[in-house]
């Protein structure tokens, strides 16, 4: 569901990505039959939003582009004052 998520939110308009791919985590969490699926938003440095899952994490930066990964891909640190992901060069964009 989260690749569908994503190929959706992919052809929205950047400015609407970020408010849509919450929307879809949303729904995802709430329909995962075969075990609780979460993934928690947090902030990220340059007005970027990221959601981050047991295993994997998409950022989606202040340009709307879409990075998707491994945990390991991603740093986490402060963002404005609280928890955040400070860099996610670890990910791979998606076209």
């Amino acid at each position: 569901m989260l690749q569908e998520a994503i190929s959706t939110v992919r052809r929205a308009p950047p400015t609407e990505r970020a408010e849509l791919m919450e929307s879809y985590i949303q729904k995802i969490e709430q329909t995962a039959t075969e075990e609780p699926w979460k993934a928690t938003r947090l902030p990220a440095v340059q007005g970027a939003s990221a959601w981050c899952g047991k295993t994997h994490s998409v950022v989606i930066d202040a340009q709307g582009n879409i990075f998707k990964g491994s945990n390991d891909g991603i740093a986490v640190g402060r963002v404005d004052g609280r928890p955040g992901v400070s860099a996610w060069s670890g990910l791979k964009s998606v076209p």
